[in-house]
């Protein structure tokens, strides 16, 4: 038998379909495969079966489209919201500060220090050595028992002592008076600190007519001795005194009341 090709299947034109939502665009069909050529057999081959026409176009049933995705809402904007901070570490989650331990040597043993020895004063400085100077008086009768100088001359010879009180220790020096009636008395040991601690006391007088020693300027208690400015000195520069001048007195010795006294 002849072998006879199916009739080729001829393209529809594609029908658009009554359709309510979007209209889509069927692909064309894909071509059918080639025709198997017969291998040639010395046998006799029998006809292929023949195939089932395919459905025409028109025949398929309608596709159903999906339908379209709804339109979704656009969630609202943010709210906006004050910036949240990071909390702070609190102080207890730092770690503690440990203070380095001190080295020994850092810390040396105090060493107490030795008292310092007392200061010693220096003494005050002796300066120089004092001179007592006075005079002595002889009294007229004419006026006995009145403390002045009127009718009075000067006594040599009279005899003067020096008294010293310096605590336990007691320094008694004497002196005579000159042919003017003046004595001087150069202290032995005696500083000018001590000198206010001296007396000068009437003692005996040569002349048995005036020998009552009276009160005048402390002759019998005892006179204080006064510094005295030393004298100018008609050099020129004044030249120092070499020593510091005291004076007491003057004294006065009187005639005795039993005495017979010639007012004449």
């Amino acid at each position: 038998l002849p072998f006879e090709l199916p009739p080729a299947e001829i393209p529809l034109p594609e029908i658009p379909l009554p359709f309510d939502g979007p209209t889509f665009v069927l692909p064309p069909p894909s071509p059918p495969p080639p025709p198997s050529s017969p291998s040639p057999s010395p046998a006799k081959q029998s006809p292929p079966p023949p195939r089932a026409p395919s459905p025409s176009p028109a025949t398929q049933p309608p596709i159903k489209q999906p339908p379209p995705p709804s339109a979704k809402k656009s969630p609202p904007p943010p709210v906006a919201y004050p910036p949240v901070m990071a909390p702070s570490p609190s102080p207890a989650a730092e770690p503690p500060i440990i203070a380095p331990f001190p080295s020994p040597t850092a810390n040396l043993p105090l060493i107490p220090r030795r008292p310092a020895p007392p200061v010693v004063k220096p003494l005050p400085p002796l300066g120089k050595p004092p001179i007592v100077n006075g005079l002595v008086y002889c009294k007229s009768c004419n006026s006995y028992g009145f403390p002045t100088l009127l009718n009075t001359s000067l006594l040599p010879g009279a005899v003067v002592k020096l008294v010293c009180y310096n605590g336990k220790k007691t320094m008694v020096q004497s002196a005579t008076t000159d042919n003017k009636g003046e004595f001087r008395i150069i202290p032995k040991s005696l500083t000018r600190a001590d000198v206010g601690k001296c007396k000068l006391y009437l003692v005996k007088s040569p002349n048995p007519n005036c020998n009552v020693p009276t009160n005048f300027n402390g002759g019998k208690s005892g006179g204080l001795l006064k510094p005295l400015l030393p004298p100018k000195q008609p050099i020129t520069p004044a030249a120092v005194p070499l020593s510091d001048l005291y004076g007491v007195g003057p004294f006065i010795f009187e005639a005795s009341s039993k005495m017979p006294c010639d007012k004449n």
